[in-house]
């Protein structure tokens, strides 16, 4: 059984940040919002996990229209 410390860590102080990832990805986000995730994120194991979805996302996107 997790402590409650665990517990603590494993819920975002910041989610809704969660809604401006797909923004990050894409580089579509103003200077004070990028500056926001980017902040938080090293902070934050659960949004690291998050932005590492959209970015595979993103990549398997780009493979998907790669016209080599």
């Amino acid at each position: 059984m997790a402590d409650s410390q665990d517990e603590a860590l494993a819920v975002c102080s910041r989610p809704d940040l969660g809604k401006l990832f797909p923004a990050y990805v894409d580089g579509e986000l103003d200077p004070q919002e990028q500056e926001e995730v980017e902040r938080h994120l090293p902070l934050c194991p659960s949004c690291q996990d998050e932005m590492k979805f959209f970015l595979g996302l993103q990549e398997l996107g780009e493979s998907l229209f790669d016209e080599d």
